[in-house]
């Protein structure tokens, strides 16, 4: 089966603000889900974990998918999103330099004026 549409993006943690959704769009093959947003956000000033919920499916178990992200002007560097397994939601990280820590999750002050991202997943069969 084939899908397009939009959705809805929402910031499910860390307190960035969604001043503009400028672009949510995702196309679907059989269990296949590419979805790509542009926003327009205010700067964040907390330090909790960034996530955006809202994925037109869920993604399957196991189902964890990286996809390119760029987190906006003065935003951290290196950032990549990840669609979180059985779940709609996105986390946004970036890898570390220390070879105890795989990875550090991107935090509301990190980002400032847009975010741009696109991802691909598998849904359950």
């Amino acid at each position: 089966d084939y899908e397009s549409g939009t959705w809805t993006p929402a910031f499910t943690g860390g307190d960035p603000a969604i001043t503009a959704i400028n672009s949510a769009k995702y196309i679907k093959i059989g269990n296949q889900v590419t979805a790509q947003c542009y926003l327009s956000i205010g700067q964040g000033v907390g330090t909790a974990a960034v996530t955006l919920g809202g994925l037109p499916y869920q993604s399957g178990s196991n189902g964890f998918s990286p996809g390119v992200c760029d987190p906006g002007k003065g935003g951290a560097k290196g950032v990549y999103v990840r669609v979180e397994q059985t779940s709609t939601t996105l986390g946004f990280y970036y890898a570390s330099e220390d070879i105890n820590v795989s990875r550090y999750a991107l935090r509301a002050n990190e980002l400032n004026t847009y975010m741009i991202m696109t991802v691909t997943y598998f849904t359950a069969i």
